[in-house]
């Protein structure tokens, strides 16, 4: 697979607890494959944006769109997968930020986005609110507790319209009804179905 693409960037978006991790987690064992985690933890703002959204978001805002821009550009294997999206950073700051802080966000985003090749492929995890905060709750993260229905229905409204506008090549993944955590099957599957897209984008030249 690697010998047909030269460089690749599989992104990965979905909201909160619709399994980003878990799906990236796949790429894990393959060879030539850099996973790319992001560390909320190393966010400063994390806790306290959902301590006080309109007093953080901002920052905590343009802390994870640098954070992600860094750790993409340490990235140095032939494909790289990242459990993060460029198109949800920007989904983010439509729900948090007010029109003045999207004045002072969209031209970052846009500069960095600018910075970087392009994902070569995105994969978009579906899951229904109700279902993502039943998992967070079970997950405990105590910061997260304070996570409304209403906030993710709206993240993932945000997150449909900025995959839209992006006009990436992506593909549709439900992770409720399908179980790529346990089921090795499934897993199995999956795999091959994003690298046959990912040869497919590089026969069409989409992928330099």
């Amino acid at each position: 697979m690697t010998a047909r693409i030269s460089k690749c960037c599989v992104e990965i978006a979905g909201i909160i607890a619709s399994g980003k991790t878990t799906f990236a987690g796949l790429f894990e064992s393959l060879d030539a494959t850099d996973l790319v985690l992001e560390s909320f933890a190393a966010n400063p703002f994390y806790a306290a944006f959902y301590r006080d959204p309109a007093d953080a978001a901002f920052e905590a805002e343009i802390s994870f769109l640098l954070l992600h821009a860094y750790a993409l550009r340490r990235s140095r294997g032939p494909v790289t997968v990242c459990d993060f999206a460029s198109v949800l950073d920007r989904a983010y700051s439509r729900v948090t930020l007010d029109a003045a802080q999207r004045a002072a966000f969209d031209p970052v985003w846009q500069y960095l986005t600018n910075r970087r090749d392009q994902p070569s492929l995105l994969v978009r995890l579906r899951c229904p609110p109700e279902v993502a905060l039943e998992r967070i709750r079970c997950r405990g993260r105590e910061a997260e507790q304070s996570i409304t229905h209403q906030y993710l229905v709206s993240l993932d409204a945000a997150l449909e319209t900025a995959i839209e506008q992006s006009g990436q090549p992506h593909i549709d993944i439900d992770s409720y009804a399908i179980d790529f955590r346990l089921d090795e099957q499934v897993r199995r599957a999956l795999l091959a179905k994003v690298f046959s897209l990912l040869k497919s984008l590089a026969t069409d030249g989409a992928i330099r």
